[in-house]
């Protein structure tokens, strides 16, 4: 198959889902302001974003690479880019290093100690894929892993953002935006049901996105009060 240049970036970027990114990077940017408590510093704030977007993207691209034959014998994902050839291994393992690459650049340019630290978020990315295979656990893995994400930085998800907040002493403005949090989780898991998945991307991705925004919105206002 002949791929145009244009056409490349384009598929990479549905891979890995590049929009969703959204879902991540404000979790970086909680951990950055909860560490500090004021603004970060832009060099900071660049380099996390990178190695949030470098991290992001290997963990999509191993997840892909490594259940490509599985997704091609499910209905709801053989139309992705591997399984239909729209991208070959060879291309996605190629991304896959250049996002290691990248990664590892913005880790180095961080505090000293995450340069020690980057071998864990690599090897929870690499088990996941295959704890989908024997157990429903795997979820619970994810959830931390994207704990694990904001290299440079440091917040927990989910149940464990009331203990960030007991711990630090956060003010009203946080307990707030926890509680909002906690009732677009509600939300979110009404959504979807047993037998009926038809609203799991708008659960699972635009849902997630909300959350995201929302929480990093309330943690920027307690930083700034």
């Amino acid at each position: 198959m002949t791929v145009t240049a244009p056409a490349l970036p384009t598929r990479f970027a549905r891979l890995v889902k590049i929009e969703h990114t959204v879902f991540a990077l404000p979790f970086a940017y909680v951990g950055a302001l909860l560490c500090v408590r004021r603004i970060p510093a832009a060099h900071d704030l660049v380099w996390i974003t990178f190695a949030m977007v470098g991290a992001r993207s290997l963990a999509m691209g191993l997840n892909r690479l490594i259940d490509a034959r599985i997704d091609a014998r499910n209905p709801r994902t053989a139309s992705r880019e591997l399984p239909s050839g729209l991208l070959t291994p060879l291309q996605v393992g190629l991304f896959c290093a250049l996002a290691l690459g990248l990664f590892l650049l913005s880790v180095f340019q961080l505090d000293p100690i995450v340069r020690w630290l980057w071998p864990i978020p690599v090897a929870a990315f690499v088990i996941y894929p295959y704890l989908k295979r024997f157990t429903w656990l795997c979820h619970l893995w994810l959830g931390a892993v994207d704990g694990l994400a904001p290299v440079g930085a440091w917040v927990a998800i989910t149940v464990l953002l009331g203990a960030v907040g007991a711990g630090l002493h956060l003010g009203l403005t946080y307990w707030i935006g926890l509680g909002v949090v906690c009732a677009l989780f509600l939300y979110e898991h009404a959504l979807v049901r047993p037998g009926d998945l038809r609203r799991l991307d708008a659960a699972f991705f635009t849902v997630n996105g909300v959350i995201s925004v929302v929480f990093f919105g309330f943690v920027l206002a307690e930083a700034a009060s």
